[in-house]
């Protein structure tokens, strides 16, 4: 999506705005660090977006209890030999 100019360019800004509005002394690494990962993380949400997560698992589609029944009894038979 950073290939479009105008989204590069929305994202930038959005970075820009965001590192003006912070204090500018801080002096501890790791807090620095983390409000360096929160400006990219906003400014990547607020100009490109977010996507939801597919969940790949493909499930059976006429799972019941029967079925998680017989399943449960296969693996008892199994562990009890």
């Amino acid at each position: 999506m950073l290939n479009d100019e105008s989204m590069r360019w929305l994202y930038a800004q959005r970075v820009k705005l965001h590192l003006n509005n912070t204090k500018e002394n801080e002096t501890d690494t790791e807090k620095e660090w983390k409000n360096l990962k929160n400006i990219i993380k906003s400014a990547a949400n607020e100009s490109l977006g977010t996507t939801e997560k597919r969940n790949m698992r493909k499930y059976l589609k006429i799972w019941d209890d029967q079925i998680k029944q017989l399943i449960e009894t296969k693996k008892t038979s199994y562990k009890n030999g």
